[in-house]
C-alpha cells in the first residue's frame, strides 16, 4: 500500500460527518465491552473456529490465567483499535503531516 493511498484514506475518514465517527467509535466501544462479557456469562471463551477443527475452548475455572491473558490482549487490541479511529478521525493532520 502506497504512502499516497494511505493519505487519501485518512482524509477520506477525516472528512465523514461527526455521527458517523462517532457510531464507528461507538461500535468498537460496544464490540470491547461484549468481548468482555460474552465469556464472562457463557463460562467459556472459545478461540477459533470450530466447523474446521481449529478451535480452543478456555474454562476459567480451569485455566484462570489463561482466560485473563487472552481477555486482556484482546481488551489491549480494542483499545489499539480505539486510539486509531480517534486519532484517524479527529488528527488526520498528524497522520498525512499535511
Amino acid at each position: 500500500m502506497s504512502r499516497s493511498r494511505i493519505h487519501d484514506q485518512v482524509n477520506e475518514f477525516a472528512s465523514w460527518p461527526l455521527w458517523k465517527k462517532c457510531l464507528a467509535i461507538a461500535g468498537v466501544i460496544v464490540g470491547a465491552i461484549a468481548v468482555v462479557l460474552a465469556p464472562l456469562v457463557t463460562g467459556r471463551l472459545t478461540l477459533g473456529w470450530e466447523s474446521v477443527g481449529l478451535a480452543l475452548t478456555i474454562i476459567p475455572s480451569q485455566e484462570p490465567l489463561l482466560f485473563v491473558a487472552t481477555l486482556a490482549v484482546v481488551e489491549a487490541l480494542f483499545a489499539f483499535m480505539l486510539y486509531g479511529l480517534i486519532k484517524v478521525f479527529f488528527f488526520p493532520k498528524s497522520i498525512t503531516g499535511d
